[in-house]
């Protein structure tokens, strides 16, 4: 667990850096904004959004898919890319980016502990950031409402 907190300091900087640089007026956003909503989703997310994804695309897909895709390498690349896929319906550049990203340190978790829950406190804590930060809105708003500023 103390690998998973070290790179979630170090996912924070990014994504600080990241929402400073591209969308700096939404950076903290939500919990200034709506707290009360923003406690709701810190409770909620790790629950009803974290815990499922981990389910199918770690637990299910390395358990699903491991005797037609022998090479570990091979199946956590599928692994992550199915995660990534997942996030195109949002309909912009950052929704598909940062989860493959994150695929790939959630697909290494996995292989390394072998645990559901170990994945899925991390993209917990990763997404908890996210919405935190001000990046939240390309993750749940379709993509009339997020493209980035030009």
């Amino acid at each position: 667990m103390p690998v998973i907190l070290k790179r979630a300091l170090i996912v924070f900087l990014f994504l600080l850096m990241l929402t400073f640089f591209i969308v700096p007026e939404r950076l903290f956003e939500f919990p200034s904004s709506s707290p009360i909503l923003w406690l709701l989703v810190m409770f909620l997310y790790p629950v009803l959004s974290a815990y499922p994804q981990e389910l199918l695309y770690r637990t299910f897909i390395f358990e699903r898919y491991k005797k037609a895709i022998t090479s570990p390498f091979r199946l956590g690349l599928f692994s992550t890319f199915s995660f990534m896929f997942l996030h195109i319906i949002y309909g912009n550049f950052l929704a598909p980016v940062l989860p493959l990203g994150g695929g790939i340190l959630f697909t290494n978790t996995y292989k390394k502990t072998n645990s559901l829950m170990a994945v899925a406190i991390e993209l917990a804590i990763y997404g908890c950031i996210v919405f935190t930060i001000g990046l939240g809105r390309f993750f749940y708003e379709m993509a009339h409402s997020n493209t980035l500023p030009k």
